[in-house]
C-alpha cells in the first residue's frame, strides 16, 4: 500500500510502502534503485530542512530520520498521549525552519517538533 511519496534533494523518489514495511527509492523517471526494509511501518514521509528523510511509523508511533543513503540519524516518540508521544502517528511534514509536524489519527492532534 503506497502511502506517501516525496522527492528528495538527491532528485530521487522515496515511496512509503506501508503494508510491505519498506521505503522504496526510484529515479525521477521511475527506475527502481533500492529499498530500505528496516524502517518499521512507514505511514508518512517528509524531507527535512537538512535534506534528510523523516518517516512516521504509525504502528510503533515513532518518527525516524534517515540520511538519503539510508543511515538512521535520529528516532523519537513512542505510544501515549503525553507531548512527544503518539497515538497512531500518521502524516509528517517538514518546515523550512527545521520543524517537523506529526499528525495523529487517534490522538486527533498535530504536534510540532523544533530541532534542538
Amino acid at each position: 500500500l503506497v502511502h506517501n511519496v516525496v522527492v528528495g534533494p538527491d532528485r530521487r523518489v522515496y515511496v512509503a510502502d506501508r503494508d510491505n514495511r519498506r521505503v522504496q527509492i526510484f529515479t525521477l523517471s521511475g527506475r527502481y534503485l533500492a529499498e530500505w526494509d528496516r524502517v518499521g511501518t512507514p505511514f508518512g514521509l517528509a524531507i527535512t530542512a537538512e535534506g534528510r528523510i523523516a518517516v512516521s511509523d504509525g504502528i510503533a508511533n515513532t518518527v525516524s530520520v534517515y540520511e538519503t543513503g539510508g543511515r538512521l540519524v535520529a528516532r523519537f516518540g513512542g505510544t501515549g498521549t503525553a507531548p512527544g508521544r503518539f497515538r497512531r502517528a500518521h502524516q509528517i511534514g517538514a518546515a523550512a525552519d527545521g520543524s517537523l509536524y506529526v499528525a495523529e489519527v487517534f490522538g486527533r492532534r498535530v504536534q510540532r517538533f523544533v530541532p534542538g
